[in-house]
C-alpha cells in the first residue's frame, strides 16, 4: 500500500515493512511503500487487497494504520 512519509515516519514504517489496516469490519496486513503520491492522512491499496476491511466496496473507508 502507498503511505505518505508524514504518516509513515511517526509509526516507524519504511518501504518494505508490513503494516495493518484495521476497520470495524476487519484487518489486513500489507507491504508498505512510502510515497509522496498519496495525500497525508490517506493510504492507497488495490481494491482486491483491502476488500475485507471496506465498509462499502469502492468507497473510502476510515481505517487505522499500524505496524504489524
Amino acid at each position: 500500500m502507498l503511505v505518505h512519509s508524514q504518516d509513515a515516519e511517526p509509526r516507524g514504517l519504511k518501504t518494505g515493512d508490513m503494516a495493518a489496516l484495521n476497520s470495524p469490519r476487519g484487518s489486513v496486513s500489507l507491504k508498505v511503500q512510502v510515497s509522496q503520491d498519496v495525500v497525508p492522512g490517506c493510504v492507497w491499496a488495490s481494491l482486491d487487497a483491502v476488500a475485507p476491511v471496506l465498509e462499502l466496496p469502492g468507497k473510502a473507508t476510515r481505517v487505522k494504520l499500524a505496524r504489524s
